[in-house]
C-alpha cells in the first residue's frame, strides 16, 4: 500500500511532458488538453494567461512552466464581463476566437 502512495506522489510531481512523454522543443501542434471547452466564472478587468500549448497543469491557464521551451507562449487577454466563460480546451481554435471556445473540437479526429 506504502508503494502505491509513493508512486502516485512520484505521478503528480511528473510535468504533463515527462507523463506524456513528450518533448516539448519538437512540439508542431499544441496538445489537446480537453476534447470540451472549459467553463470559468472570469473577473472582469482581471489579466489572465491562456494556456496556448496544452501543457499546462493549470488548465486553461497557463502555469509558465510547460510551455518553455516550446513554440506556443501563453496569451494574455483582460477579462471584458464578469460571466461564465467556455475557454478553449482542444487548443485548436482560431486566432480570432483568443482564448475563447470557437466549436474548432467539433471538428478534429478523435
Amino acid at each position: 500500500m506504502a508503494e502505491q502512495i509513493d508512486d502516485k506522489k512520484q505521478q503528480e510531481q511528473l510535468t504533463v511532458c515527462q507523463r506524456l512523454n513528450i518533448d516539448r522543443t519538437k512540439l508542431e501542434k499544441p496538445h489537446i488538453a480537453n476534447p470540451f471547452p472549459y467553463s470559468r466564472k472570469l473577473e472582469p478587468g482581471k489579466e489572465y494567461l491562456f494556456c496556448t500549448c496544452g501543457l499546462s497543469t493549470q488548465q486553461p491557464f497557463c502555469d509558465q512552466k510547460e510551455c518553455i521551451g516550446c513554440k506556443f507562449q501563453p496569451l494574455k487577454f483582460i477579462a471584458k464581463n464578469q460571466t461564465i466563460s467556455l475557454l478553449c480546451g482542444c487548443k485548436r481554435n482560431s486566432q480570432k476566437a483568443g482564448p475563447y471556445c470557437d466549436g474548432s473540437h467539433s471538428n478534429l479526429d478523435w
